[in-house]
């Protein structure tokens, strides 16, 4: 049995353009970052709901000038 290489994932959320996210994977490719991936994942309807209510605790918690 032999070792595999260790895998990384990187997930991030963004509201980027398609062409700023393309320009985002050729830097990463340019920069000599092993890219196996590079996909958007659909959010689910509990993902969107706790985004939503977290930004609205944020907003809440701040104190207005």
């Amino acid at each position: 049995m032999s070792e595999s290489p260790a895998e990384f994932a990187v997930r991030f959320r963004t509201a980027r353009a398609e062409d700023e996210l393309a320009a985002l994977l050729a830097a990463l490719v340019a920069a000599g970052v092993g890219v196996a991936q590079f996909r958007e994942v659909q959010t689910d309807l509990e993902d969107a709901f706790m985004t939503v209510s977290q930004q609205a605790d944020g907003e809440a918690a701040r104190p207005a000038y």
